[in-house]
């Protein structure tokens, strides 16, 4: 009787190479992409992991990792009634204006489009959708040499002498501690989870903060609903 063939020996898990990792390609990770290209870094193409072994004169790499399944960042994410007239003025990327918009256009299409020519225009390596899942330093504190950046993407793991951490706050939104938030039985809803002003008529709402998404919200809820505006510091008002 023969005996069955042996399984083959897992093979070791590939590891990619990239002196630059960025984690996330919204507005900040983008910018740091042209940076670094701009620099003389070079971007890692779609099937170049730079695991085959970086010679001692070759260029530094970078590589930009990004959760989403598309271009945009939090932009495709924001409501429907944002719209380049009433959008804040952060919006635009280096080396390349917003074209002009019809200020009726939806941010939530106009930028998401913007944002996926910018990143064509300048060859950006884009991987996506690769959710970084945690980085861990590479030897001793106060001796690292570079991080290991793991992924649930291909490759698993990253090596990078650095890393720029480009995630912003969409998706980690921070809910401030206040007194009774626990026992409150009304709802409770962070600017992230905003959607329309039409679920808020005919109620008594409170807006706390005194950012530019909250000072959207307030303009627009108070027209079909009773506001509360809250705010740490007295607002500077000036005259438009």
């Amino acid at each position: 009787m023969t005996a069955p063939p042996s399984p083959a020996p897992p093979q070791p898990a590939r590891v990619g190479r990239a002196t630059v990792v960025v984690i996330g390609a919204g507005q900040a990770g983008l910018s740091a992409a042209y940076h670094l290209r701009r620099r003389g870094f070079v971007g890692l193409g779609p099937n170049d992991d730079g695991a085959a072994g970086v010679p001692d004169d070759a260029p530094c790499t970078f590589v930009v990792l990004d959760a989403e399944t598309a271009p945009g960042g939090a932009w495709q994410h924001r409501w429907d009634s944002l719209t380049m007239a009433t959008v804040n003025h952060i919006h635009e990327l280096p080396g390349d204006p917003v074209p002009p918009a019809d200020p009726a256009a939806h941010a939530n299409t106009l930028l998401p489009a913007y944002f996926a020519d910018y990143e064509a225009r300048f060859a950006l390596p884009i991987r996506r959708p690769v959710r970084v899942r945690r980085v861990e330093r590479i030897g001793e504190p106060g001796r690292a040499r570079g991080f290991f950046v793991r992924t649930d993407g291909a490759p698993g793991t990253w090596r990078a002498d650095f890393v720029v951490n480009a995630t912003g706050t969409w998706t980690s939104p921070r809910w401030p501690s206040v007194p009774g938030m626990r026992s409150f039985h009304g709802r409770q809803l962070h600017t992230r989870d905003y959607v329309s002003k039409d679920e808020f008529a005919g109620q008594r709402v409170v807006i706390v903060g005194m950012g530019v998404s909250a000072t959207q919200l307030l303009a627009e809820i108070s027209t079909v609903a009773d506001t509360l505006w809250v705010t740490r510091r007295e607002p500077q008002w000036q005259d438009s």
